[in-house]
């Protein structure tokens, strides 16, 4: 859904998860929308959040696998 607190973004974020052979597959659609005088600094700011994305993600992923291999043992 969308969130939006008046604030200088509104971000729609929709996830999914799919099982597969392997495990299961996270599937992650971030959509931000600058308002205001955000829509200056707004390129920057994106390029930032993704790379910070990334990096959570790898996070999430590393520690689902961990748990994993410990609840397999």
């Amino acid at each position: 859904g969308t969130v939006h607190n008046c604030g200088p973004i509104e971000v729609k974020l929709t996830c999914r998860l799919e099982p597969v052979a392997e495990g299961t597959v996270l599937h992650a659609q971030f959509e931000p929308r600058e308002h205001g005088w955000f829509r200056l600094i707004f390129p920057l700011f994106l390029l930032i959040l993704r790379r910070e994305e990334k990096r959570n993600m790898r996070h999430i992923r590393d520690a689902l696998e961990r748990r994993s291999r410990t609840h397999a043992e």
